[in-house]
């Protein structure tokens, strides 16, 4: 969990889907760019951070639910009753299809190796401000635009 010594700034500002699919994300020049790496000691211990968590925005969450409902009264018959009715409803999930990036720091982003000496970044294949999954499929399981159908008999 160690953390950068300081924020240099020019960051991009863009929290859309479409900055935070890009490579390397709102950090398009590569952290190093941005951010001071920590002293790191041979003593094992970790320095105090100087950029805190959630210093930074992460990708936008957007979702219209819809619902079309229609009911229609039965005739009154001594079996059903006076109020009985049938109720024809269709819900929509996610009625756009808007895509859903999980947060940046929910996701695993695999090993970052730091070398001792630098300080440096050492694994260029970790992720860093680059949001790959989608928040429904990494939290709820629903993937993209849902239609639930129902049909229901009241007496």
């Amino acid at each position: 969990n160690v953390r950068p010594a300081a924020y240099l700034g020019g960051v991009l500002s863009s929290h859309s889907n479409h900055t935070l699919e890009q490579q390397l994300g709102q950090f398009p020049n590569g952290p190093a760019t941005y951010f001071t790496p920590p002293a790191l000691t041979t003593t094992g211990v970790i320095p105090l951070p100087g950029v805190g968590r959630n210093s930074f925005r992460g990708p936008r969450y957007a979702s219209v639910d819809f619902t079309l409902a229609k009911a229609f009264g039965l005739p009154n018959v001594k079996v059903l009753g006076e109020n009985s009715k049938l109720e024809a409803r269709l819900n929509f999930y996610n009625l756009f299809n808007q895509i859903n990036l999980a947060p940046i720091g929910n996701q695993p982003i695999g090993t970052i190796q730091l070398n001792s000496t630098t300080g440096v970044q050492t694994n260029p294949t970790a992720a860093n401000g680059l949001a790959s999954g989608t928040f429904d499929q990494a939290c709820c399981g629903l993937a993209g635009r849902v239609i639930e159908g129902q049909i229901r008999f009241s007496f």
